[in-house]
């Protein structure tokens, strides 16, 4: 498409007419009962667990996870062990140490990148949305610093252990 004048840039999605909706769902007879693969697929017998993001990235990995455990736990139970969990790195004596490698956020919409990503200098994983599992025991969701804990600062932590235990000088 041409470029406007001044190369300025199409106006925001927010802005533009929503595009018109498929004949099958304005209200269609269609509409009415899905697909023969979807009318299959809901009578399965097994389970699904799923949970989605829809995030903008600001160097803040979220991720979602499902976890089996080899002895069963109430979701309050594993927030407990993550609460409790001690920062490793701190008791190694790692001068970058953050003051928890994994914290817990009670709050419904956390951990966010652009709220947690900081969290301990970038050092702190952030945990948050612990709930049962219909397919295994527990799902949540967890956030960490793609270039910090991920890459440069694991790094910086992965050279101060090997000082700390006189693997280099």
């Amino acid at each position: 498409p041409p470029q406007p004048p001044g190369g300025a840039h199409p106006p925001p999605a927010s802005t533009r007419p929503a595009p018109p909706l498929p004949p099958a769902s304005r209200g269609s007879p269609r509409a009415a009962s899905p697909p023969a693969p979807l009318r299959e697929a809901a009578a399965a017998e097994f389970k699904v667990s799923a949970m989605f993001h829809r995030v903008h990235d600001l160097d803040g990995l979220l991720e979602a996870f499902s976890l089996k455990l080899k002895t069963p736990a109430t979701p309050a139970e594993v927030i407990a062990a993550i609460k409790e969990y001690p920062s490793v790195t701190r008791a190694l004596g790692l001068p970058s140490a953050p003051e928890k490698d994994v914290e817990y956020r009670d709050e419904p919409d956390r951990p966010q990148p652009r709220l947690d990503r900081m969290k301990g200098n970038g050092l702190t994983v952030t945990v948050g949305r612990i709930r049962e599992c219909n397919v295994v025991d527990i799902r949540g969701v967890l956030l960490g610093h793609n270039t910090i804990v991920g890459a440069a600062g694991g790094s910086i932590l992965n050279a101060e252990y090997c000082v700390v235990k006189g693997f280099i000088q």
